[in-house]
């Protein structure tokens, strides 16, 4: 299994964190890796997503269980997870503190097992990168959202 995550402060209300993380139909617009998603099934705070990522030429398509939990006492989180090819396991979440009025704590994680040992093997060598690149494409879409220059 292999594990990561972050912890990092941002200069974004809660209640627009929430809606960018929870907007999964926007993810393959700057998502690293995350060629094309589409939605099967919705419910209220649940959706079933086909989420097919392309790295370094490689193709894989998996379908992804999400649960958003929306803004309760100045936390909320979404919680991803799968167990389709190429994933013998995956869980991802996003959990986010309101720390006052206009700064927000986000902590991303990301535990997993791949099916195949060469993307197995892909993936462990650039696990930190590739996390540290989905931190960075949030905060990114985060600046453009919401009107913030890229420091």
């Amino acid at each position: 299994m292999h594990h990561f995550s972050k912890r990092i402060i941002s200069d974004y209300k809660i209640k627009q964190l929430y809606k960018l993380i929870s907007d999964i139909n926007q993810y393959s617009k700057f998502i690293p890796w995350c060629n094309n998603l589409r939605i099967l099934k919705q419910e209220k705070n649940s959706i079933e997503a086909e989420i097919v990522i392309k790295v370094l030429g490689i193709h894989e398509k998996y379908i992804s269980k999400i649960i958003l939990f929306p803004i309760k006492k100045g936390k909320a989180a979404v919680l991803i997870t799968s167990n389709s090819s190429p994933f013998k396991q995956m869980e991802s979440q996003w959990l986010l503190t309101k720390i006052d009025n206009n700064r927000s704590e986000v902590r991303f994680s990301i535990t997993f097992a791949i099916k195949s040992k060469i993307l197995e093997l892909v993936i462990s060598q650039t696990l930190p990168l590739a996390c540290n690149k989905i931190i960075n494409a949030f905060q990114t879409r985060a600046n453009k959202l919401f009107n913030k220059e890229v420091n």
